[in-house]
């Protein structure tokens, strides 16, 4: 089989940053080129102030920020200053990179790869988080996104939604779930544009969203170097009839759209619509209703049902006897939404988890 070149999410892990402390708010006591400004944050105010403080006008804008969530539950009502709403950012330089990252312990000296450790809640009164960014890139990982409510496109999630938005985005290792907008992405909403940016949404839960518009789960477009959608779960997102009838849209005008190894079912007048002018691909999904695949390259796809753990109740691996376990062969490395590792050979599960025992090539008899 030939290689699929999809640009794969960088870990976390691989930052490198002089991070001092100063209280429970981590910064830098100085900002040379090339460093990275820290924050370790554990109160919705002080998520806030960090956002602010990398936004325009803020002490830091312009510079890679990376912000520490320890683990907890940020509420938007609880911000004070500049008053209660969505967690918000925006960056109109030329540089800066934006990392927002849960799931640390009290002084961000270590890290669970569970994204539940870390829930920014909108209080189902406001969007959760509405990020903003010229150049720069975005990145978010480890957190769960829930009971956001919005007139915008992105209930939950929203980054770029502004037309001068054009950085590069990076969604990964996150669980989006409960949100709802009047409009379109009732989880997420990813802008990008510009040559080299890419949209990538890795590894992520998406449930239980809604959108009156359409697009209910999460709505991708990048006219930059395109959409990558891959080992996600989408489940349970709905539309009402007389929106239009998607649960996810990914789009790209310039770039390429590539899209493996996710779950796409049981989304109620919903289903996958890619409008992609570049090359596009379609591999080893498990998707209820392809709507439009812009003439996609396509392998391995079926239409099952995935045999979830409990979907009911809140549990989204698969079970023992589900077709997907070992299904693909388009194989990512690294490691699934809980930190579990992909196999580097053989075959990979479907979906945000990682569940095969037997990861080599010998072990096919077992798979299948």
């Amino acid at each position: 089989m030939s290689t699929i070149n999809v640009r794969k999410p960088t870990s976390s892990r691989g930052f490198s940053a002089a991070i001092l402390c100063a209280g429970s708010l981590l910064m830098c006591a100085s900002a040379s080129a090339g460093s990275v400004i820290g924050h370790c944050v554990s109160t919705a105010q002080q998520l806030q102030n960090a956002l602010s403080s990398a936004s325009n006008g803020g002490q830091y804008n312009g510079m890679d920020n990376r912000i520490k969530i320890v683990q907890g539950l940020y509420q938007t009502r609880l911000v004070t200053n500049p008053g209660p709403g969505t967690f918000f950012y925006e960056n109109d330089a030329n540089t800066g990179v934006l990392s927002v990252e849960g799931g640390y312990n009290a002084d961000c000296s270590a890290r669970s790869s569970n994204p539940l450790a870390t829930l920014i809640d909108g209080n189902s009164l406001y969007p959760v988080m509405d990020l903003r960014s010229k150049k720069g890139q975005v990145k978010v990982s480890g957190v769960t996104i829930e009971n956001g409510e919005s007139i915008s496109q992105g209930g939950g999630l929203s980054i770029n939604v502004a037309n001068t938005d054009d950085s590069a985005v990076l969604v990964f290792d996150t669980i989006i779930r409960n949100n709802h907008t009047t409009r379109f992405g009732g989880g997420l909403y990813v802008g990008s544009d510009g040559t080299g940016n890419m949209a990538v949404v890795h590894n992520t839960l998406i449930v239980g969203n809604s959108a009156d518009q359409g697009d209910s789960a999460v709505e991708v477009v990048s006219n930059g170097d395109g959409v990558g959608f891959y080992d996600n779960t989408v489940s349970g997102n709905s539309v009402p009839a007389a929106g239009a009838a998607r649960s996810v849209y990914l789009a790209s005008t310039d770039g390429t759209c590539d899209v493996a190894n996710n779950i796409i079912q049981s989304n109620p007048n919903g289903g996958l619509w890619m409008s992609c002018t570049g090359a596009a691909t379609l591999y080893f999904n498990d998707i209820g209703n392809i709507l439009n695949d812009s003439g996609a390259l396509r392998a391995g796809n079926v239409s099952i049902d995935p045999m979830f753990v409990d979907a009911s109740g809140g549990n989204y691996r698969l079970a023992a006897s589900s077709p997907l376990i070992g299904m693909s062969h388009w194989l990512t490395g690294g490691a699934d939404l809980l930190g579990a590792s992909y196999p580097t050979s053989g075959h990979q599960d479907v979906g945000a988890y990682e569940d095969t025992i037997f990861v080599d090539s010998f072990d096919e008899q077992v798979l299948f």
